[in-house]
């Protein structure tokens, strides 16, 4: 579930780093779907629709709603980038926190995201079937 093709024709791919040889936002999207109990194919619907609709407003998700374009896009792929990172970066977030903790011999650092009810809901890194 690496690449997202959109109705323009452009297609994103998730970034990996390849002086690591790991796939960060892979994993980190692994642990979303289990934390959110949805199935690949059902993220990557909503997620194209989102980015569409996006598109469409001008504007892009931020940490507390959404804001306008600070740039302009040439086609859905560069905007999906910027979304797919919002919609990741808590999971991105506790997966350093946990790698740092792993480093130094420290406790891992407790990343919580905020769910749509307003509740907190710690996000669980334990390995997963995919890339853990």
């Amino acid at each position: 579930m690496n690449q997202f093709v959109f109705s323009d024709g452009s297609a994103f791919e998730m970034p990996t780093d390849p002086d690591q040889n790991i796939a960060l936002w892979e994993k980190a999207l692994v642990l979303k779907l289990r934390d959110t109990y949805q199935t690949e194919e059902d993220f990557r619907k909503g997620f194209e629709i989102a980015v569409e609709g996006y598109w469409h407003r001008k504007v892009v998700p931020t940490k507390f709603g959404t804001g306008p374009w600070e740039k302009p896009y040439a086609n859905l792929a560069e905007l999906a980038k910027d979304v797919m990172y919002q919609y990741l970066r808590a999971y991105i977030m506790a997966l350093a926190f946990e790698w740092m903790a792993k480093e130094t011999d420290r406790k891992p650092v407790k990343v919580a995201v905020l769910e749509e009810g307003g509740g907190l809901r710690e996000i669980d890194t334990r390995p997963t079937d995919v890339g853990g």
